[in-house]
């Protein structure tokens, strides 16, 4: 989605959490800081702790660390990434303690199988055997064409057309 909404400075947006906390109202808080309320929104989707702050809960509470790990881990799941992976990213010992929660197993059930048709699964890497079939199709010719185009073969052997552009680092 873009924006052309500024985003707050992590000094900004440290000092609306300070003033949250200390039990000012948003609209004092930011009355101060600034002209609308559309740059705190905007910022709130990518800053966490602000988010936990704009719900009037302390985001440096043992509590709220455990909910923004749920938070984190549900996020990667709806991204498409097997909770194997997930929890890799999360680095985290005690994510299957916290499925063990049953509402929390059903939340992350749910997200696993709302994504699943989008997850890693369906990603074709380009192994040896996938590029010998890839060069092998692109050798084909096409009646009328003479030759089959590159979108044509990637798509035949089931790689996107971005991950043939896109040379590893």
């Amino acid at each position: 989605m873009a924006s052309s909404v500024q985003l707050l400075s992590s000094e900004e947006s440290a000092r609306l959490v300070t003033a949250l906390r200390h039990g000012r109202s948003l609209e004092d808080a930011t009355g101060d800081l600034w002209p609308d309320l559309l740059t705190v929104w905007a910022t709130a989707r990518t800053d966490t702790r602000l988010t936990v702050a704009l719900a009037g809960r302390d985001p440096d509470a043992e509590a709220e660390t455990a909910r923004t790990a749920k938070a984190e881990y549900l996020r990667l799941l709806a991204l498409g990434l097997p909770p194997t992976r997930a929890e890799l990213i999360m680095g985290a010992g005690d994510v299957a303690r916290r499925r063990a929660v049953p509402a929390y197993a059903k939340s992350c059930a749910a997200v696993s199988e709302t994504t699943a048709p989008y997850g890693h699964g369906k990603w074709a890497r380009l192994t040896p055997p996938t590029v010998a079939r890839f060069l092998a199709k692109l050798r084909t010719p096409v009646l009328r064409c003479g030759a089959t185009s590159v979108k044509a073969a990637a798509a035949a052997v089931g790689v996107t057309p971005q991950a043939l552009s896109t040379a590893p680092p």
